[in-house]
């Protein structure tokens, strides 16, 4: 009989449980658990070191940080666990004991008294509105229970730290962290995680930015509860109870907000955009730039970006001065606007030159009036020296010389050439102002091409993001990159003896006609950092030019950086050679009556080109090209002028303790004066303030600068 009983309670208990799965299988099938990211996503854009530059609320205007139980205070998730979910490791979802316990005190005092919901039911209420019913309580436990069939613990509480309602329009426990404490999560002590744990019970009566007391008294009571459980003592009890409730509603995070709106627009259902800038890199650059602008007119911007050439990360970026400057039109983002780019593409002529086997590192070029067709390109100070060499002419950002290589490389192949991974020159049509700034370039294709000194002739994309893959194209040799890099290095620091540590920086600077932009690029073994200063409207700025205005700020940026640790080893086919000037052959090529200039060359595997080979200038190799002679013999005053090298005309000068200013000239034989007082070459910067003339002199002329000294 026994036997019997027991095998009919067996058989009625497997077919309970068999109907039950089925039952469970069909109400699945009919009523599948939704997507989990069913809510509108608020994108978060987030530094290297994982911080929230940027924040975008939903389209529901609501703010939420995705975060994960590693990132959380231990603190918080010992308070949340004790007071919400003691057992939340141990059900699947639904907490029996503690629905009961909720149902009996609620028929006892006719009244809510504590609450049955688990954080699995709770993450269902947030994710899956459902109405406020016994009947909505039971679909509640329903989805609690396919939520846990669907999603690990973790993952579990890792939508519950994302989306628990904190008041107004904040979600999350990090995004609360943020705007009531200023810090992450991470760093929560007791008090903030007990006040966080219980503000999802009643978020609108519980904030603690609009009602601290009533804060307060909800915080005491999970204090409390984690005496109960063990986390804490009476005596730190004590202690915590009658501490004030201290929060305020922190500003919207808004750190590198036009870059933010750029990887906003380009999301595709994420939550974090993950970027690769340096949270202290970033707040000092903004720092600099403020500095830096205090005495200028407030309708100019600036652009900077720094990048880190081994792999394109966009360490710092900033797209103009102030995003909500009207006037500076500063929600323009000009890193991506295309401008004249002035002198900036001069290093790649000269690159190019070098690969084409048409001059070396010090041959001889003519800086004089030179016709090529109907156009005769003038200096920026309207003044020729006559004879130049490629070194001089690159570093002294020549006009005539750059035509002049231009011409005899071809404009087709150059533009060509330079336009690799979507980049332009934007040359209305194919003529030889494109090196002097005819076309049109965004800082971000500079900066590009600019890697490519440092990176044996292979420019790399900046990466803004780490959505972006590795893009690279070869534009030079390794060879023409190391000898042009080495060229840019030997110019002088605009506003200082030196960069920080020492560091080599080859450096261009860039003024477009009519003062409408000033450049500066310029890069190291590890880093390459970019420039710009105008209006946005492109009316002109009378006076700015790259080496005074843009320059200063670029060496300011290049001290923010780390100590270079990369190697740009010299390529093996790269060769010192002496040469002789007029020919620019090898000495040993040359009788020692025709060695009229000994120079000493960079070269590329010791080739030696003539002076000005492809043309008709030279009637003789050994003899100064007629045409230099002749100018030189109608214009002997402009061959005696001196021009200033160091400092440039205009600069702007911020002092630093013990800053010494040396003066440099393109006459060694000069008497230096300061302020029409006799001077040495070198200037002590910190005794002086405001506007100074330094003038320089030989026995025939003089010439006179201006800097101002803040």
């Amino acid at each position: 009989m026994k036997l019997r009983v027991i095998k009919a309670l067996t058989m009625a208990t497997a077919s309970a449980v068999a109907m039950a799965a089925v039952i469970w299988y069909m109400l699945n099938w009919q009523f599948p658990l939704p997507e989990k990211n069913a809510k509108s996503i608020a994108i978060n854009v987030i530094s290297a070191e994982g911080e929230t530059l940027r924040q975008f609320a939903d389209a529901n205007g609501t703010f939420r940080i995705p975060v994960k139980v590693s990132d959380v205070s231990l603190i918080y998730l010992d308070s949340l666990l004790a007071y919400e979910d003691s057992r939340f490791y141990s059900h699947n979802g639904v907490d029996i004991r503690a629905l009961l316990r909720a149902s009996y005190q609620r028929l006892r005092y006719g009244r809510i008294v504590s609450g049955g919901s688990t954080i699995t039911m709770q993450v269902v209420r947030v994710l899956y509105p459902i109405e406020r019913s016994y009947a909505g309580k039971l679909v509640q436990i329903f989805r609690a229970l396919q939520l846990e069939q669907h999603y690990s613990k973790q993952e579990i509480l890792n939508l519950y730290l994302t989306h628990v309602p904190m008041g107004g329009n904040i979600e999350g426990v990090e995004a609360a962290s943020q705007r009531y404490f200023g810090k992450s999560s991470h760093n929560l002590n007791i008090s903030e995680a007990a006040l966080l744990t219980v503000i999802p019970q009643r978020p609108s009566l519980y904030r603690p930015d609009r009602y601290p007391e009533e804060a307060k008294l909800a915080r005491n009571k999970v204090l409390r509860r984690l005496i109960q459980e063990g986390v804490l003592s009476k005596q730190e009890y004590e202690l915590l109870k009658g501490e004030s409730v201290v929060a305020g509603r922190m500003p919207i995070k808004r750190k590198v907000p036009l870059l933010a709106r750029e990887l906003k627009s380009h999301t595709a259902g994420q939550s974090a955009v993950g970027t690769f800038i340096v949270k202290e890199l970033q707040q000092n650059v903004d720092s600099i730039v403020a500095q830096r602008f205090r005495a200028l007119s407030n309708e100019l911007s600036v652009a900077v970006m720094v990048v880190e050439n081994e792999s394109g990360k966009v360490l710092a970026y900033k797209g103009s001065l102030e995003m909500d400057n009207v006037r500076s039109f500063g929600h323009v983002d000009m890193t991506k606007a295309v401008r004249s780019p002035g002198s900036t593409l001069k290093p790649f002529v000269y690159a190019k030159a070098l690969d084409e086997g048409l001059i070396h590192s010090e041959s001889l070029l003519l800086d004089i009036p030179m016709e090529f067709g109907d156009y005769k390109p003038q200096n920026f100070d309207k003044r020729f020296q006559g004879e130049v060499s490629v070194s001089e002419a690159l570093q002294r950002s020549k006009n005539v010389s750059a035509v002049y290589l231009l011409s005899q490389l071809g404009v087709p192949n150059f533009v060509e050439s330079m336009q690799v991974m979507s980049s332009s020159l934007r040359l209305a049509d194919m003529n030889l102002t494109v090196v002097l700034g005819g076309g049109g370039s965004t800082l971000r294709e500079l900066v590009m091409y600019y890697t490519a000194l440092s990176r044996e002739g292979v420019s790399i994309k900046p990466r803004l993001s780490m959505d972006f893959s590795i893009e690279e194209s070869k534009i030079i040799s390794a060879e023409s990159a190391w000898i042009t890099k080495a060229i840019l290095q030997d110019l002088r620091a605009p506003d200082r003896p030196r960069a920080k540590y020492g560091r080599k920086i080859a450096w261009k600077t860039g003024t477009s006609f009519g003062y409408r932009d000033a450049w500066a690029i310029g890069t190291s073994n590890d880093y390459t950092v970019g420039v710009w200063m105008g209006r946005p409207d492109g009316s002109p700025y009378v006076g700015q030019t790259g080496a005074t205005m843009a320059a200063p700020i670029l060496f300011d940026v290049f001290d923010l950086l780390p100590k270079d640790t990369q190697k740009n080893a010299k390529p093996e086919a790269v060769e010192r050679v002496q040469i002789c000037w007029p020919s620019g052959l090898a000495k040993a090529m040359v009788t020692t009556e025709d060695c009229l200039d000994k120079r000493t060359a960079w070269t590329i595997d010791g080739v030696t080109p003539r002076t000005l080979r492809r043309d008709m200038r030279l009637s003789s190799s050994n003899k100064w090209p007629q045409e230099l002679m002749s100018w030189k013999q109608k214009h002997s005053d402009s061959a005696r002028f001196i021009d200033i090298i160091q400092p440039q005309d205009g600069s702007h000068i911020y002092p630093y303790q013990g800053q010494l200013l040396s003066l440099k000239a393109s006459s060694k034989d000069v008497r230096w004066y300061l302020d029409g007082i006799v001077s040495t070459s070198s200037i002590e910067v910190e005794s002086l303030s405001g506007l100074h003339e330094i003038k320089a002199c030989n026995q025939n002329v003089c010439n006179a600068i201006q800097i101002t000294v803040y």
